[in-house]
């Protein structure tokens, strides 16, 4: 699929695609990519922009090829989207998330809905049926964040491939177990947020983890680390809690999204503001 680039009023390469225009100009942070992707919205012709028009995305290439290369599923996207029958629906409905604001019907029974706090998917009580029984929402709602993507496995046809990829890779992430029972594929730890997660756990089982962190006031190269057996996890309460004191560095580079596992037979123990105990002055 061809893409035909043109030049911004300052000279960047630049093409409309879908309700966006792309133009790629210097990169903000050189260390992620020499060149950074930036955004327009409503789009205009892209000889009429210049940089202060455009909005930094977080997509970063090394040069035109790579931007082209990014160009092409948008556009691939794009045109396949003009040949799905997505239709606006007037009249607003009640959801979950409060009344609808926007309604956009996929199909006869499957409507996309936005309100002034969230959105998501409603499903008549027909086309609800035809979800696997594993991810079915008895009421037939499935939010935007991750629900959605059931919606898109279920019915393949009303979505581009665009976003069938990330429905695969949301339900991978969120739902691995149901992912693999629905689909018969096999989830690896390297592909799913949750498989990753629950393997840091189950390998630090019985030790201690930070779920929160502060530089030390008057010291930022030491960092007071709150840390419980197991961490936070999913607690609404706090399990009891013990303090260290960690070096700054060290902290930055062994962070996980899940936490900082102690190691007691070097991380000092101190009090909530930083102050070593006794035993480890």
């Amino acid at each position: 699929m061809s893409i035909t680039l043109t030049k911004t009023k300052d000279g960047h390469p630049a093409t409309r695609v879908g309700n966006l225009v792309y133009a790629m100009l210097p990169s903000r942070s050189p260390d992620r990519g020499t060149h950074q992707v930036f955004e327009c919205f409503p789009p205009r012709n892209p000889a009429t922009l210049s940089a202060l028009d455009l909005r930094a995305s977080a997509e970063f290439v090394e040069d035109e090829e790579a931007f082209l290369d990014f160009l092409k599923p948008l556009k691939a996207h794009q045109s396949e989207l003009s040949k799905l029958r997505r239709q606006s629906v007037e009249g607003m409905v009640p959801t979950p998330w409060g009344a609808s604001q926007s309604r956009l019907r996929y199909a006869e029974g499957i409507e996309n809905v936005t309100t002034a706090s969230h959105g998501g998917f409603m499903l008549e009580p027909d086309q609800n049926d035809q979800v696997h029984e594993c991810w079915r929402s008895d009421g037939g709602s499935y939010e935007e964040d991750e629900e959605w993507a059931i919606v898109a496995l279920s019915f393949p046809d009303l979505f581009t491939s665009r976003e069938l990829n990330f429905a695969h890779q949301t339900l991978k992430d969120s739902r691995p177990d149901e992912y693999e029972a629905v689909t018969g594929q096999k989830v690896l730890v390297s592909e799913s947020r949750t498989l990753r997660r629950r393997e840091f756990f189950t390998k630090n089982a019985g030790k201690l983890i930070t779920y929160s962190a502060i530089h030390l006031k008057t010291d930022r190269t030491k960092t007071i680390c709150s840390a419980a057996i197991g961490g936070r996890g999913d607690q609404i309460k706090l399990p009891p809690t013990s303090y260290f004191l960690v070096d700054s560095a060290e902290y930055r580079e062994g962070y996980l999204p899940y936490g900082f596992v102690i190691d007691e037979d070097r991380h000092q123990p101190c009090n909530a503001q930083g102050d070593l105990l006794a035993s480890a002055a």
